[in-house]
């Protein structure tokens, strides 16, 4: 195995990023916000991985090139993925287990995505066994603007507001809505699968993390790039293909 680093890419549905991972650190981000543009700044000489939500194999080889790892439904794994419907499952998802994975091989694992939407995906005994997926924060406030007549758009103004629970006005009762609903589904959820398995450890990543990592009841392993990690050992895993 080779001592430089790796330099993935994850396509999500928000945001395009970029990292040089070597092991365990994360040694360079950056956030794109045109395809076009990262492809211009690919590095030479070194192993690079796509992740997309977006594309599919064929469509990232015309985008990058024959030269790049396209992570996708052949890929080799580190973990089992014991999924009804695999071709469905985000690479994003797997990547985060990946890298959750790999910081704590030997435990049962909880894996928190705060992001656009917010998952919930559980890793026992080395095996990817589902999750749960919700509304994130944001996606919260824009659907109670998009689907109501009167109730505005808060979106912008959201972290503007401190975490109260009875809002004084429309928007930080939005807010208040938003924030304390989410709050209280992920303790309601880690409450539930702590009861089944006692010794698990749950793991915080996504935009939206730090927003919720002091108001969530219990040790948590708050770590923003599970994803990067992830992808830099699914590379590792497949330097033979």
């Amino acid at each position: 195995m080779s001592n430089k680093p790796n330099f993935v890419i994850d396509i999500g549905n928000s945001r395009i990023k970029s990292s040089q991972v070597q092991g365990n650190l994360i040694l360079e981000s950056k956030t794109w916000d045109r395809v076009e543009s990262l492809v211009t700044a690919l590095p030479k000489n070194q192993n690079i991985i796509v992740c997309s939500v977006k594309h599919n194999s064929e469509q990232i080889k015309n985008i990058f090139g024959d030269e790049v790892f396209v992570f996708n439904e052949h890929s080799k794994l580190p973990i089992r993925i014991n999924y009804d419907t695999p071709q469905t499952l985000g690479r994003d998802r797997i990547a985060s287990a990946v890298g959750a994975h790999f910081l704590f091989p030997s435990e049962d694992l909880l894996i928190i995505d705060a992001g656009s939407c917010i998952t919930y995906d559980l890793l026992i005994n080395n095996s990817f066994e589902g999750g749960i997926i919700s509304p994130g924060f944001k996606m919260r406030l824009k659907a109670m603007h998009e689907m109501t007549e009167q109730l505005p758009d808060v979106t912008a103004q959201s972290d503007q507001y401190e975490w109260v629970l009875i809002g004084k006005s429309t928007s930080s009762g939005m807010i208040s809505g938003a924030k304390n609903g989410m709050k209280n589904e992920i303790n309601g959820i880690v409450s539930i699968l702590k009861e089944k398995y006692a010794t698990l450890r749950v793991l915080m990543t996504g935009g939206d993390a730090a927003l919720f990592e002091s108001n969530v009841k219990g040790s948590i392993f708050v770590r923003s790039n599970l994803v990067p990690l992830g992808l830099n050992q699914i590379l590792i895993n497949n330097e033979d293909i």
